[in-house]
Formats: structure tokens, C-alpha cells, sequence
């Protein structure tokens, strides 16, 4: 069973990239490894324990899953949802928007998508993915 926060309520994962975001979506948490300068919203969270290291981000994709999951599980399920814990609760909100800046309608490994599967596995909780996929356009894009 999903462990509750200190307001009561299960925490709601979702992912997306940094272009997307509407504030209506919930908290934006940055999850990458450089700050999008593009934006003109504040991201005031971050998860270092779920961004990629540099010797995976170097890797072909079809070894950077492997290795971003492994990540994973070197810092752990009980790390990851205390870090994101903190951030519900000093945010008042338990809807993270965990981002970063794939899009993966073009096609592009993400490790965002990475650690949902993985997420989804090792707590049978979902992170939603609010963008579209793999050519797929959602209401709203342009």
C-alpha cells in the first residue's frame, strides 16, 4: 500500500517536459541536470536522486535504461518518496510535475518515462505522463 504524506492524502505523480507546464498541473520538479532557461515559471523543487548521472547520460539508449534504473535503485524507493514527500508537503500540494526537457512525441529516450516504469514497479503507483507520446498529440498542443 502507497505510504500517506503528512497532510493524508497519497501523493499524484506526473511527468512531463519543461515547454508543457500549465500551473494548473500541479508543482513543477525539476528532474534534470540543467536548468531550462526558456521557461517563465518558477521551478522551485528539484530531485537530484532522479537525475541521470553524467557516465549514463553518455550512454546509447539502448543501455541508458538499464543503467538509469540501476541508478534508481542504488538511491532507493524509500529515499526518492521521502525526498518527494518533503517537497508535497513544503509545497502544499501533492501533485508533482516531475520535468524535464524531452519531448517525447519526437521520439526521445527520457529518463523521466524511465523512472516512471520503474516507480510503477517497485511501489505499484502511477506517474501519469500529461504530454503526448511518441507522435500523439494531446488537447492543446500546437
Amino acid at each position: 500500500m502507497p505510504e500517506v504524506g503528512g497532510s493524508g492524502e497519497r501523493l499524484s505523480l506526473f511527468a512531463l517536459n519543461y515547454h508543457r507546464y500549465l500551473p494548473e498541473m500541479g508543482v513543477p520538479v525539476g528532474t534534470s541536470n540543467g536548468y531550462p532557461r526558456f521557461v517563465r515559471y518558477r521551478i522551485p523543487y528539484a530531485v537530484r536522486e532522479l537525475m541521470p548521472d553524467r557516465a549514463t547520460m553518455d550512454l546509447p539508449p539502448t543501455e541508458f535504461e538499464k543503467a538509469y534504473r540501476d541508478q534508481l535503485g542504488e538511491v532507493g524507493v524509500d529515499a526518492i518518496r521521502q525526498r518527494l514527500e518533503q517537497i508535497a508537503d513544503d509545497a502544499g500540494d501533492r501533485r508533482l510535475v516531475l520535468m524535464c526537457f524531452e519531448k517525447l512525441e519526437l521520439g526521445s529516450p527520457c529518463h523521466r518515462t524511465a523512472f516512471g516504469s520503474w516507480w510503477a514497479e517497485q511501489t505499484g503507483e502511477p506517474v501519469v505522463e500529461l504530454g503526448p507520446i511518441g507522435g500523439v498529440r494531446s488537447a492543446g498542443d500546437r
